[in-house]
């Protein structure tokens, strides 16, 4: 196993239009990257979006839409290593935090002001940014990266935090706050100490379209500058955007984290075959087919047992399971073709930089636009027809079903709770626990000298003790709690849903008796 951990930098320009965090996700999978600090999401709110194969820590403004946004993108598995994330500035900065072999590891994402804007704001942006350093924890290893539109010369009294391999030959205003900021934190710029290409130092494509510039940076401290051992930019990714991506390379492998799995993620039976007559009346024989070959057990768990294999190979012969939609189902291969035409016309004109290259990017950029916001279009529309539809029907439980496809899904707000005095938030899973443990413990425990003082429990004598026979459950008692279950409920830890028991006839009523 590799002892390395791959991150990036991304300024992704924008992530508001269709298909931009597909697009993204799809050309991040193709990198070795595992974590990836990324500006100008332009999402609005401080929200977790969790999914399958990445998760996204993102922090924007809190009212207006569209404007500056940044954001953390984990890839695989990597989210299990996350034990506190803290959104420090609504359009700046913000930092996550990683459970690491030796250090714990805090990574600070920013966003700089513009070169334009005045110096007030880019004062009070480095203001920010030392006070989220400075309430960072000593014993953590702490990484500052991000869009700093910082323009580094190569200058001699700065040789302590910047190297020598550099781009520019004047520094502009931003790049010496950066230099400053850096000199007085004991930080070191590791993307201007690494000899490369021109190519792989340039990160920003100047409106020219030839002029690169290096304004985006990673910070370490001086005495941890070793363990980033190479930062490079990756030219192939393309989200449309005139950043290029940074790859960092640190010599710090995150440990795995077992996580138990209370149960199998055995996937959902397909309930619209359970509505089917003919499919009903195919598994309740392939039900009697299996019940009636087994041997009666004295064990109720064995006996449990195989009625619970019966049933599941019943089902899997005959309801099957239901296929995992996808989220995006918009998302299809048109799609895919589209912007996989458009990397292709964006190779050609990396390669060439020629007029009419440049043009066909753009032509296929378009179309690519195009293509997405139509299929976007499209689904959004069918899908409110289906809910008018189900209005109509009066289904109530379509109708809310596809009503969720239109709202935002797997978002989570960051896990948190309150300390004993309500003044200091708990981020870290473990304290938050702790936390909740202390709170019940106050709230529920009694004490247990004085109640057992004031009640003391009277022996039962020969005398009085009585003893009531419990009769066994009838037949028809049997048959009227199975057929009072409630439909539409989770199955448990065995995934037997209440309807493959009432559909399976008299043939499982019995055996369940």
């Amino acid at each position: 196993m590799s002892n390395k951990l791959h991150m990036g930098i991304w300024n992704v320009k924008t992530l508001l239009k269709s298909s931009k965090m597909q697009e993204l996700v799809e050309e991040l999978a193709k990198t070795q990257l595992e974590i990836v600090a990324i500006q100008e999401t332009r999402w609005p709110g401080t929200r977790h979006i969790k999914k399958k194969d990445f998760s996204i820590y993102y922090s924007g403004t809190r009212d207006q839409i569209g404007q500056a946004g940044t954001g953390f993108i984990l890839l695989g598995r990597i989210w299990e290593n996350v034990i506190g994330f803290e959104a420090i500035n609504e359009q700046l900065c913000k930092k996550i935090r990683l459970k690491s072999k030796y250090n714990n590891l805090t990574l600070i994402n920013i966003y700089a002001p513009t070169e334009d804007k005045m110096d007030v704001e880019k004062e009070r942006f480095y203001d920010d940014l030392q006070t989220v350093l400075d309430r960072t924890p000593k014993s953590d290893t702490v990484i500052v990266l991000g869009d700093a539109n910082a323009k580094l010369r190569k200058e001699d009294i700065y040789n302590e935090v910047s190297g020598k391999h550099t781009l520019h030959k004047l520094s502009n205003r931003n790049g010496e706050m950066l230099l400053e900021f850096a000199l007085g934190n004991n930080l070191n710029i590791m993307s201007t100490q690494f000899q490369h290409k021109k190519i792989h130092k340039g990160m920003w494509l100047a409106p020219d379209q030839r002029t690169l510039n290096q304004i985006d940076h990673v910070m370490i401290s001086n005495e941890k500058k070793e363990l980033i051992e190479d930062v490079r930019t990756m030219r192939g990714p393309n989200i449309d955007s005139d950043h290029y991506l940074l790859k960092i390379t640190l010599n710090q492998k995150l440990p795995k984290i077992y996580i138990k799995k209370n149960r199998d993620c055995t996937g959902m039976w397909n309930k619209s075959n359970l509505k089917n007559l003919i499919k009903c009346l195919e598994y309740r024989r392939a039900l009697y087919t299996k019940l009636s070959k087994q041997t009666q057990q004295q064990d109720v768990e064995q006996e449990w047992e195989q009625i619970r294999m019966a049933i599941t190979e019943a089902a899997n012969k005959v309801i099957q399971k239901q296929d995992k939609k996808q989220r995006s189902e918009w998302w299809d291969k048109d799609c895919q073709l589209a912007i996989k035409r458009k990397n292709d016309a964006r190779r050609m004109w990396l390669q060439h930089k020629t007029r009419a290259s440049s043009k066909w990017y753009h032509k296929k950029r378009n179309e690519a636009n195009r293509m997405c916001a139509l299929k976007k279009k499209e689904w959004n529309n069918e899908t409110i027809r289906q809910i008018e539809e189900n209005h109509k029907k009066n289904e109530s439980r379509k109708f809310f079903s596809e009503i969720k496809k239109l709202k935002q899904q797997n978002i989570r707000f960051p896990f948190m709770c309150k300390d004993e005095k309500s003044i200091i938030i708990i981020t870290q899973t473990n304290h938050i626990l702790n936390r909740w443990k202390d709170y019940f413990r106050t709230i529920l425990n009694l004490d247990t000298d004085n109640s057992l003082s004031n009640h003391r429990i009277q022996p039962i004598t020969s005398d009085n003790q009585t003893e009531v026979e419990i009769q066994p459950p009838s037949y028809n008692e049997v048959c009227s709690i199975i057929n009072k279950l409630k439909s539409n409920k989770a199955g448990g830890t065995d995934n037997i849903i209440p309807e493959l028991v009432k559909q399976g006839g008299k043939n499982s009523e019995t055996k369940v008796i």
